[in-house]
């Protein structure tokens, strides 16, 4: 039997530090989430595409993107309520058991997500979840200006001969539902680490991320 995959797309009302950045008008796009959900669309592997919310804005635009709805308890969608339970609530919102892309709207440069599904489906035998990843060659310190990745003096090494690190983006987790609900979590033990390009890692956080977003993006929509 084919295994089915989904992409969720969690979205609310509120929002902290950029205000409504869910549903505001971005580079042209009605909003991030139409933008989001065309994007899912494109990528044309997904079998089903749910937005989980309890919000009736994101159920309007559900409808009109022709996505599915899954309702979300108001609590479930409040700043303060454990990650873990929301995690845990959502995945068991969606009907039956299939491959769960978990994605946000907040990363609007991640556009394909075929390739990275593709990869999961082929390497289950080894991963039980595949999230992206930026590979990061930078120098770091900590709050005390110790290096954490290299060492100063005469034999300071090159940027592109450090060991890499790597920033984890919210474009992409992927695990079967199952496994989800058991980890209450998006993450599992066994991770293939997705490397996407330093613009598909652009997250918008802030006001200035929200700005910095839309002139590349309205930039590249020019060339």
């Amino acid at each position: 039997m084919k295994q089915k995959k989904v992409a969720l797309v969690p979205v609310r009302e509120g929002s902290v530090r950029v205000k409504n950045k869910n549903f505001r008008p971005f580079a042209g796009e009605k909003s991030l989430l139409h933008l989001k959900l065309k994007q899912l669309k494109n990528s044309a592997c997904f079998d089903h595409i749910y937005v989980s919310s309890d919000s009736e804005t994101a159920r309007n635009i559900a409808e009109e993107m022709k996505v599915e709805f899954l309702y979300r308890d108001p609590q479930m969608c409040e700043g303060d309520t454990p990650w873990s339970d929301v995690i845990h609530y959502m995945a068991s919102s969606i009907p039956g058991d299939p491959v769960v892309c978990l994605t946000y709207v907040t990363c609007p440069f991640q556009q394909d997500y075929s390739k990275a599904v593709k990869e999961f489906v082929n390497n289950q035998s080894k991963f039980n979840n595949l999230i992206s990843v930026e590979e990061v060659h930078e120098f770091f310190v900590d709050s005390a200006a110790r290096p954490l990745n290299h060492q100063w003096g005469v034999w300071h090494s090159r940027s592109q001969d450090l060991k890499p690190l790597y920033k984890m983006t919210n474009a992409i987790f992927i695990a079967k539902k199952e496994d989800m609900i058991k980890w209450r979590y998006m993450i599992g033990t066994k991770i293939f680490l997705y490397n996407v390009s330093k613009l598909e890692s652009i997250d918008i956080d802030t006001p200035a991320d929200y700005e910095f977003a839309e002139l590349v993006f309205n930039s590249l929509k020019k060339r």
